[in-house]
């Protein structure tokens, strides 16, 4: 049955969170909804998205995090190695690579640290988006005279 599913998940292209988990057998469809649930709690102006077929959020128009599962084993993704490299200690029980985390349902990441990694992602989006993009030498002053 899990190979259906698992085939069911890379063939049908999600367009929502609920498309996506309907089609997850328990107890990981618990686990992805409960960790839906805390990003939402923690960061409730995310839009969730599809992106790149997974489940997403979208924070002030960039991405903040997703989260998968596959076959064996359940993810979730901060998308920058700088979180994964930060939270090291707390997630040394994980398999970690690049800006990854996986995990299973006997083995979840616990409540706190994902919301500790949803507010660092907010924390970075917000500085990225702080900062002023157009060099000073770009601006065409004549222009705007």
């Amino acid at each position: 049955m899990t190979e259906i599913v698992n085939w069911v998940i890379d063939t049908i292209k999600a367009t929502t969170h609920d498309e996506y988990l309907m089609h997850i057998d328990e107890p990981q469809r618990s686990l992805m909804q409960n960790i839906r649930n805390m990003i939402k709690s923690t960061c409730p102006p995310a839009a969730e998205v599809i992106s790149y077929g997974m489940p997403a959020f979208k924070y002030k128009w960039r991405p903040l995090v997703w989260y998968a599962v596959a076959k064996d084993r359940c993810s979730f993704y901060p998308w920058t190695n700088s979180v994964v490299v930060r939270f090291k200690n707390e997630l040394e029980k994980f398999t970690t690579w690049k800006g990854t985390i996986r995990f299973t349902p006997d083995n979840p990441i616990p409540t706190w640290l994902i919301k500790k990694i949803v507010k660092l992602k907010m924390e970075e989006i917000i500085k990225k988006n702080s900062i002023n993009k157009t060099r000073p030498w770009k601006i065409l002053t004549h222009l705007y005279d």
